[in-house]
């Protein structure tokens, strides 16, 4: 559930932002021609498709009657917690292997000197995570937390400990701690995202992409991964939007106008699919896929006017 809950609150959140943005800007806004600024059709696009992915989750979990509120903070807290607990018993262990000289020692140490002594742990535990000592790198990166609770370093390397031992909760937890004090790095809603589709979520996974997409939107690689997992989930129209972007960023990808001609077909997108169709026969005029395009397209082409007698 809480795979569910929690990023389309983000989600929602995110769009809340936006809105309000838009509310402050909204006199400015309404003395200009929108489509004619680059920057306000990017931004109106990556809006539309997180909105959508709203909308349409919305109405589906409406539909099976899953719709359950449940306060963001208290799910924020039990996240914060679990992790709290996780770090304070082995930050306990390692007390205990600790003399009192050396506890008293550390006390003492002015900010300055312990991020270097964190930052002497860190390399402790990357170390021995090289030489796969996942138990001490474990022990080291989360001495460097308690020394040093925000060294950003030591929570990534603690989550990539933990997934290279399948450990994917505490990993998350770890990667959601982390989110709170880094909440403007798109690459930890990235790990996530890896993190859920590992689990077989892929809703959560989608949103965890969307949310890094409205952080950094200048990666054709991300809108690609957006729009296979969408397909997966057969959210075609939303889909042929994130190929779209993909293709954008990336014109001559033939994987990309592959991918944006064969769901441009599924939703009917004829003059989408004949541009992307041009583009691929250009770009890749080998490609064994371009025939059978042509004859879908055809046949699209056929069915519409049908429809239209």
């Amino acid at each position: 559930m809480l795979g569910i809950i929690l990023p389309s609150i983000l989600i929602l959140v995110a769009l809340i932002s936006i809105g309000f943005l838009v509310y402050r800007t909204y006199p400015q806004l309404t003395l200009i021609k929108e489509d004619t600024i680059p920057e306000i059709r990017e931004a109106k696009k990556k809006y539309d498709i997180v909105k959508r992915r709203l909308e349409e989750r919305a109405k589906k979990q409406k539909t099976a009657g899953e719709i359950q509120f449940v306060p963001f903070q208290v799910v924020w807290n039990n996240i914060q917690q679990q992790f709290r607990n996780k770090v304070n018993a082995i930050a306990e262990q390692v007390r205990a292997e600790q003399t009192s000289h050396q506890q008293k020692a550390l006390s003492e140490l002015s900010t300055e000197e312990k991020q270097q002594q964190a930052k002497e742990k860190i390399r402790d535990a990357k170390r021995a995570y090289d030489q796969d000592e996942f138990e001490f790198a474990e022990k080291c990166f989360i001495e460097a937390i308690r020394i040093d609770p925000h060294a950003v370093d030591a929570y990534r390397g603690l989550a990539q400990v933990y997934i290279a031992q399948d450990q994917l909760i505490e990993a998350k937890e770890t990667y959601h701690f982390l989110h709170q004090l880094s909440p403007s790095d798109d690459s930890i809603l990235l790990q996530l995202a890896e993190i859920a589709e590992l689990e077989g979520d892929i809703r959560s996974a989608v949103a965890y992409y969307e949310q890094a997409l409205l952080i950094n939107d200048s990666h054709a690689v991300r809108f690609a991964k957006l729009g296979e997992l969408l397909n997966r989930l057969e959210e075609y129209e939303t889909a042929f939007e994130a190929w779209g972007q993909a293709v954008e960023l990336e014109p001559q990808n033939p994987k990309y106008l592959d991918n944006l001609i064969e769901t441009g077909i599924m939703v009917e997108q004829i003059g989408v699919v004949e541009q992307a169709l041009q583009q691929l026969r250009t770009v890749n005029p080998e490609n064994k896929k371009i025939t059978i395009f042509q004859d879908k397209l055809r046949l699209l082409k056929e069915k519409q006017i049908t429809s239209e007698e």
